[in-house]
């Protein structure tokens, strides 16, 4: 999707953990970037944290993960998400995922 000029998007900052189980509106994009050092977040593979952001994608939203070194990771994000693309950027293993339920 283009946002030119307008909406502006609507980013979030903060501990994830903490907003994105609060959140009510829908999302056309989420990003998860979480580390700690030079190891992505647990938060990553936590159920209730994938199950959290599935509540706040838009119908045809998607969501970008970035899990640096841990490629496998991204087969436990698999379990809530379709995966649409992933590709390797430097150190970076990354994925675009799309909601199950949203796959066409």
């Amino acid at each position: 999707k283009v946002y030119a000029p307008f909406p502006i998007p609507d980013i979030k900052l903060g501990d994830a953990a903490e907003i994105v189980p609060q959140l009510k509106d829908k999302f056309d994009l989420v990003i998860v970037d979480l580390f700690h050092e030079f190891d992505p977040s647990p938060l990553v593979t936590n159920n209730t944290f994938l199950a959290s952001i599935e509540c706040v994608v838009a119908i045809d939203g998607m969501i970008l993960i970035n899990v640096f070194r841990k490629k496998e990771y991204l087969s436990i994000v698999e379990n809530f998400f379709d995966c649409a693309q992933s590709w390797q950027f430097g150190s970076n293993n990354l994925a675009l995922f799309c909601c199950k339920s949203h796959a066409h």
